[in-house]
């Protein structure tokens, strides 16, 4: 029989607020560089303050595997970017002429990665995470993940952001589903649909700007008919 635990968090502000202002001086000095340590020492304090069953998470990452995970992602996403974007502006130029079209096309084709990289960055997290000596993990399936994820992103758009808490309850379900704690695999359940209401502030706004663009866009249309039909 399934038991549930109560799950209490016990952070205090002013531990919190001194540890974000000295790991952010830090950052600051460094250029940047003691970023990749800040977070992981802030993402330590954040595990400890949550307890279920009066057990706090423990979080064991390392600052220098996530600054070496960091320069090896640079590096490759470097290349990767330098030569597809060399080859969109040739063809760009050769087709338009001009080179907007190819940083369009590139920006497009950097999506699929951002979501590859979350799902990376989410198993690298949950590996590195315990709860009384036993670890978490999220299933190798950054490809699938990214294929799925740009599906339902399609859909959210050619709704007009109508989807888009499908699409954020349909992402989280496909990532929860496939992670484990120990050898028990969790399950998310509830339906998208409630969601509506907390999404309901950023669909009207969506909807506004959308609308405004339309109203926008035939503005021109009827000014050029009236100068073009308009009497002698």
């Amino acid at each position: 029989m399934a038991q549930l635990l109560k799950t209490d968090v016990e952070g205090r502000l002013v531990p919190l607020l001194s540890l974000s202002i000295w790991t952010a001086v830090l950052s600051v000095v460094t250029l940047g560089f003691y970023r990749f340590w800040m977070k992981t020492r802030l993402r330590r304090h954040f595990w400890s303050a949550i307890r279920p069953d009066r057990t706090p998470l423990e979080y064991v990452g390392k600052g220098i595997e996530k600054f070496t995970g960091f320069l090896i992602a640079l590096v490759i996403l470097a290349l990767l970017i330098g030569v597809v974007a060399l080859i969109l502006v040739y063809a760009s130029f050769a087709l338009f002429q001009e080179e907007y079209e190819a940083y369009l096309i590139a920006a497009v084709l950097a999506i699929p990665l951002i979501y590859f990289a979350s799902y990376r960055a989410k198993r690298y997290v949950y590996a590195r995470t315990r709860w009384r000596g036993i670890r978490f993990g999220l299933e190798p399936a950054a490809g699938r993940y990214t294929a799925y994820a740009m599906g339902q992103l399609f859909l959210t758009l050619i709704t007009m952001g109508v989807l888009w808490p499908r699409m954020t309850f349909k992402l989280e379900k496909f990532r929860t589903d496939r992670t484990f704690f120990g050898t028990q695999r969790l399950n998310q359940g509830g339906r998208w649909t409630g969601l509506i209401k907390p999404f309901l502030p950023v669909l009207i706004s969506f909807g506004s700007f959308f609308l405004s663009l339309a109203a926008r866009s035939g503005f021109p249309s009827r000014g050029i008919l009236c100068s073009r039909h308009g009497p002698d």
